[in-house]
């Protein structure tokens, strides 16, 4: 099997774990993916979301910089959603953290 095919299998395995709910499994392929083809913003995508299913968002907030900085052979939307992604998790952060301050305060 070649980088390609193993990219398509291994995408289609994450896709049907991730729909699943089975996150931890989903990683391990769409990790696979990655690897057989690191330049794939797709992949990047798949991970970052995967990651963000699992409530590690520093790790999402990481693969989603990378898919949306990237200028790699798949980019596509994948960019696109990558920067979106980012603007939602970055603006969740930063509400999480005035809510933790104002709660602090008012102790």
């Amino acid at each position: 099997m070649d980088a390609i095919e193993c990219r398509t299998e291994c995408h289609k395995r994450g896709g049907e774990r991730f729909a699943a709910g089975d996150f931890n499994k989903a990683i391990l392929y769409y990790n696979d993916a990655l690897s057989a083809c690191p330049n794939d913003d797709r992949a990047e995508v798949n991970v970052a979301r995967t990651y963000e299913a699992l409530g590690n968002n520093a790790a999402a907030i990481k693969h989603y910089r990378k898919a949306a900085e990237s200028n790699g052979p798949t980019v596509s939307d994948a960019s696109d959603q990558a920067k979106a992604a980012l603007v939602r998790l970055q603006t969740s952060q930063s509400l999480n953290s005035r809510a933790v301050g104002s709660d602090r305060r008012s102790r």
